[in-house]
Order: structure tokens, then C-alpha cells, then sequence
């Protein structure tokens, strides 16, 4: 999975944060973010629960490669990943971003050009809290560390 991510990550990269952070592990796509900001030399957004709010931010942007941290109920253990391609984010049981996060990605594929998919993260519990469980957290570290000594090469 590592080699594959990092293989996928070519030219100009946006990083998009997708979730909220008062609902436990769901707001784990904001809180890589939260730790990315200035450690890497890629375009970040935390997109909060409407990531079509930002279509027109991403569009003048204009990325190569588009890469969504997302939570995503992959019937596995919390913290496993998954990449997740536009046309098959209606096979998983999806957060309630999903439809509007498809329409997205494929406006942006077509718009843009961009390669665009999801690095979804199976969550624990999404109930009201700030707290991220433990295991999503390890998985954030793993994520940042991987981003963070990948980012000499995103350019």
C-alpha cells in the first residue's frame, strides 16, 4: 500500500482533509492535515464535511494529483486503508459525504485533469468526541510520516 501511494503521488499534489473533527475518528482526514500544514511541500485544504465547497479553491489550484483523507467504513479493522477510486466509492459504506465527494472527483477529473482518489481510513467510532482513537492515530502517524519524507520528491 505504502509503495502504491507514494507511486500515485506525481506533480503538483493538493492533499484534501475531509470529515469533522467533533465526531471521533471522522475527522481524521482534517487532523493529518492540522499535522502536515508546513511539514510538506504539497497544497493542503481541510475541506470539513463539504468538500464541494471548495471545488473553485482546487480548480485555480490546478493540481496533477488530487489525494482525499477520508473515513471509510471498509468492514476492517479501525485504522486499516484503503485507495479508493471514484467509481467505487458507492461499493463501500461510505460516510454522508460520499455522493457529493464522487460528483467532485469526477468534475475535477474532467475539469481539471487531475488524478483523483481517496485514502479511506476505516474509523472505531465516529460518535460526538474530539478524541481520535487510538488506533486511527497510529494510522495518521504512519500516513504523515509517510508524506513528510515523500514531499522532497512531490514536484
Amino acid at each position: 500500500m505504502i509503495e502504491l501511494l507514494k507511486s500515485r503521488l506525481k506533480g503538483k499534489v493538493l492533499i484534501l482533509g475531509v470529515g469533522n473533527p467533533l465526531r471521533g475518528d471522522d475527522g481524521a482526514g482534517p487532523h493529518l492535515i492540522e499535522q502536515l500544514n508546513g511539514k510538506i511541500d504539497a497544497d493542503l485544504l481541510d475541506c470539513g464535511e463539504v468538500p464541494e465547497n471548495f471545488l473553485g479553491k482546487i480548480v485555480q489550484l490546478h493540481p496533477n494529483t488530487i489525494l482525499i483523507i477520508e473515513t471509510v467504513h471498509l468492514g476492517a479493522s479501525p485504522g486499516a486503508v484503503a485507495i479508493i477510486e471514484a467509481d467505487d466509492i458507492d461499493r463501500v459504506s461510505y460516510s454522508t459525504h460520499h455522493a457529493s465527494l464522487r460528483l467532485s472527483m469526477n468534475y475535477l477529473k474532467n475539469e481539471i485533469g487531475a488524478e483523483v482518489f481517496v485514502l479511506g481510513i476505516q474509523p472505531k467510532k465516529t460518535e460526538f468526541s474530539m478524541e481520535v482513537s487510538d488506533e486511527v492515530k497510529e494510522t495518521l502517524a504512519i500516513l504523515k510520516n509517510i508524506l513528510v519524507n515523500r514531499h522532497a520528491h512531490i514536484v
